[in-house]
């Protein structure tokens, strides 16, 4: 928490994008520095989308240097980088955790991404569109096919208090997402800001990236939403965060 500027949301991005290149590692054996130099130097110009990633930097006179340290838990070692002023595309690695991180992290920005899904992650890969990395990585989650949901798995478990927020459940025909509701069926870019929100996760939860597991980086989970709409938002984190999330 804190005003504006204070750099809130750069601390978000970088752990998302530091825990998505040591998730996105296909084994332990591609942990090298070698390796994961450019990786981590591409994912957070990706994710910041500075002209280089030197700018990233603390702004002074002269050349400035910027020191991240990261620690996962169940790992002996951080995963500790740095880069300069001038640095273009690759980070100086000085210690790296012995394992990959299992569980999958999700991004969302603080506008809401059911309503652009349709051919989004399409036209992100082939054309300039001036949207950050994050959107692309988390509308290619929403993209997962739904579990197996049978009375008392734990994706039904899971899914009930949110269906109680929506006042409904949410499925995916020929790309795009939909509300149903006693009163009818509603199509996404129909539904209030606040429940296209909390859609999002019920996709999230409903394909197994948030359940039981995975790490979710919310940017500004508040905005747009009533103070009834934020209460629940609160409910729901914790009932992640209890469900192991």
């Amino acid at each position: 928490m804190g005003d504006n500027g204070t750099g809130k949301s750069q601390l978000l991005k970088l752990l998302y994008s530091c825990t998505a290149v040591m998730h996105d590692a296909v084994d332990d054996s591609e942990l090298t520095k070698t390796n994961l130099q450019k990786k981590l130097a591409s994912k957070i110009v990706g994710v910041f989308s500075p002209d280089s990633l030197g700018r990233l930097t603390n702004r002074q006179r002269g050349r400035s240097k910027a020191v991240v340290g990261i620690t996962y838990d169940g790992r002996q070692h951080p995963l500790r980088f740095s880069f300069a002023t001038n640095s273009k595309s690759e980070v100086k690695i000085d210690s790296l955790p012995e394992s990959r991180v299992e569980s999958t992290p999700v991004f969302l920005p603080s506008r809401e991404l059911m309503s652009i899904f349709p051919g989004f992650v399409s036209l992100y890969d082939s054309r300039q569109i001036a949207f950050d990395e994050t959107w692309r990585d988390t509308c290619n989650l929403l993209g997962r096919t739904p579990l197996r949901r049978t009375p008392g798995s734990d994706v039904d478990k899971a899914l009930q208090p949110i269906m109680g927020i929506l006042g409904g459940k949410v499925d995916e025909s020929a790309g795009k997402f939909y509300l149903h509701r006693s009163e009818g069926t509603f199509e996404m870019p129909l539904v209030a800001e606040g429940l296209r929100k909390l859609a999002t996760i019920y996709r999230l939860v409903q394909s197994g990236v948030l359940l039981n597991s995975g790490f979710l980086f919310w940017d500004e989970p508040e905005a747009n939403l009533n103070p009834a709409s934020q209460k629940a938002i609160v409910q729901m984190v914790i009932e992640l965060a209890n469900a192991g999330v």
